[in-house]
């Protein structure tokens, strides 16, 4: 395989480096964003699953990924007070109250002992600590779904007691435009109604597979790291269009569009296992 070419390479570090820390992830940018109707993908349910319906589902962190369900949640039909959030920034909380009218609470213990469904969403670098904190109220909870990358569904048996049904996962950043790609994978007490309620969640953000957990690994690289690779594409695709005469911002819409289309397209053919018509003459035009 030939070597990525070293500007990509740099870019390829800088949008995992942004992306980890957040900095791509401006609210502001991103509220007005997730607002415009276009961004309402095919794969939305048209009516939601009733799992969820009536269970009170608990957000211990109030990030990005978390805002991110707890939208796709609510325009999915779930009542608003079947949610809560608790978070150390009483800012942050106050924002979530008012955006979404939702249960917003300082201290991680109240929202355990309210919630059915716990899912964490702290960093990975303190759910320890979270999990630690809530281990005495945890008993009453029905399920915990971890979005925290890296933290196996054992270490947060062991964390909270041995009888927890532990669902862990692995969502991407697209999940904050509702079309996220998530894996998720049972613990060692879960069982198909908590994969069914775990999926329920994470369909209202994009799609959602069900995996081993010694395949997560993979996930991370395929689809957790697949969006930088995408950027990646769509610079190489808009750098192409430029060299060729279009303004800039001409040339990254039409890549991006054609990104959005081909994985549309190919998500849509893949149903009916016929490849695209125009693939072999793409082919040609690569082996030329």
């Amino acid at each position: 395989m030939n070597r990525m070419p070293r500007r990509f390479e740099r870019l390829a570090i800088e949008i995992a480096t942004s992306l980890s820390s957040g900095r791509w992830l401006n609210r502001a940018w991103l509220n007005r964003t997730l607002n415009r109707t276009w961004l309402n993908h095919t794969w939305r349910p048209s009516t939601f699953p009733h799992v969820l319906q009536g269970k009170r589902i608990g957000f211990l962190g109030g990030g990005n990924m978390a805002e991110a369900l707890l939208r796709g949640l609510v325009e999915n039909g779930i009542a608003t007070e079947q949610l809560g959030v608790s978070d150390p920034q009483e800012e942050r909380l106050e924002e979530l109250r008012d955006r979404y009218s939702i249960h917003g609470l300082s201290a991680n213990i109240a929202l355990v002992e309210w919630a059915d469904i716990v899912i964490l969403a702290v960093k990975p670098q303190v759910a320890m600590g979270v999990l630690a904190e809530v281990k005495d109220s945890a008993g009453s909870v029905a399920l915990f779904i971890s979005v925290a990358a890296g933290l196996t569904t054992q270490s947060i048996e062991v964390a909270i007691g041995d009888t927890a049904h532990v669902v862990r996962s692995m969502p991407n950043t697209p999940a904050l435009v509702r079309a996220g790609a998530t894996a998720i994978s049972p613990g060692r007490l879960a069982d198909a109604d908590d994969l069914s309620t775990a999926k329920a969640i994470f369909d209202a953000v994009g799609i959602t597979e069900v995996v081993k957990e010694s395949q997560l690994d993979a996930v991370t690289g395929l689809s957790g790291s697949g969006p930088a690779y995408a950027f990646i594409v769509l610079d190489a695709l808009s750098d192409a269009g430029v060299k060729m005469g279009l303004p800039r911002d001409t040339a990254l819409r039409l890549a991006a569009q054609t990104l959005f289309g081909s994985a549309k397209m190919l998500m849509l053919l893949a149903l009916r296992r016929r490849p695209p018509c125009g693939w072999i003459s793409t082919l040609v035009a690569l082996a030329s």
